[in-house]
């Protein structure tokens, strides 16, 4: 439903009666990753999306907290959102604008205006925009209730999967000037998986990595969503991060894999990008449902 202080009461009550609308999950697929929204549709009735006020919040759906589920990372502006699962919001931020909002505080903006032709109720799809470009493919969500629709874009990076131990290790190619800016905010390189449905991230920061269990969605079930419920500290692992010097070096404009291993407890990952490379050793992590992403 739409926010409850901003939104007329005809809304709410559209909202309230929506308990037989199954739940949708459009998807884009990516070099077999994957992107899902998890959300309630609602029937549109009289009303439009653009009746949320600037500086209102919708929980975009009903019954349910909306979901964004990444088995990639997301590329939004100079923010690279990592692979999880998060509650998200919409928010009017202008006349003519709004913003997606994952609860831990990323913020996909985009316009707002006419759709081509009203819907009957939310609707929510994913689009491709434009062609594959350095093995990474731009999309745009769309989301449409009645006249009026908003639209947000994002990037997907291509991936490359190596088994390691027992684990598989996807690494992401991220445009290296974006990890190569990482700074203090650790960016995420690689998943670390024994199913499609959990996993760890390698956040690669300057002089530190970590494998992070994936995020998961919190307040589930109640409007506004909030941040990702906080993982059980001893379900990840911190390791160390070492300069590489290469016997062929090349200006990289996406992050490689160069090798990845996992024995006697010990992750190993080498990586480049841009004019530099890392090795990266980190403690296994535990294997557990604790890092379950649902």
């Amino acid at each position: 439903m739409l926010h409850r202080l901003t939104v007329p009461t005809s809304i709410l009550l559209a909202s309230l009666f929506t308990a037989g609308i199954a739940a949708q999950k459009p998807t884009f697929e990516w070099q077999k990753r994957t992107a899902t929204l998890d959300y309630g549709s609602v029937p549109v009735g009289k009303h439009s999306l653009a009746e949320l006020p600037v500086g209102g919040s919708w929980r975009l759906g009903a019954n349910q907290a909306t979901v964004l589920r990444l088995a990639m990372p997301a590329i939004v502006g100079e923010t690279v959102l990592a692979p999880g699962a998060y509650t998200v919001q919409l928010q009017r931020t202008g006349e003519v604008a709004c913003s997606l909002v994952s609860g831990d505080g990323v913020r996909i903006d985009g316009p707002l205006g006419k759709a081509a032709k009203p819907t009957k109720k939310l609707v929510i799809d994913w689009l491709k925009d434009g062609a594959p470009k350095a093995a990474s493919q731009a999309a745009k969500l769309v989301v449409q209730f009645g006249e009026h629709e908003w639209s947000g874009g994002m990037t997907f990076p291509g991936s490359k999967t190596v088994a390691a131990g027992g684990w598989k290790l996807t690494a992401f190619h991220l445009p290296a000037a974006l990890v190569a800016a990482r700074g203090s905010k650790p960016v995420p390189v690689a998943a670390l998986q024994k199913d499609d449905e959990s996993g760890f991230n390698l956040m690669l920061g300057k002089d530190e990595a970590t494998l992070t269990p994936w995020s998961k969605p919190a307040a589930m079930g109640r409007p506004g969503g909030g941040a990702p419920a906080a993982a059980p500290a001893d379900t990840g692992t911190t390791g160390a991060v070492e300069a590489l010097t290469l016997d062929k070096p090349a200006a990289r404009e996406q992050l490689e894999l160069l090798k990845a291993s996992l024995s006697k407890g010990e992750l190993v990952v080498e990586l480049a990008f841009g004019d530099e490379a890392v090795r990266i050793k980190a403690p296994e992590p535990k294997d557990g449902k604790d890092a379950k992403g649902k």
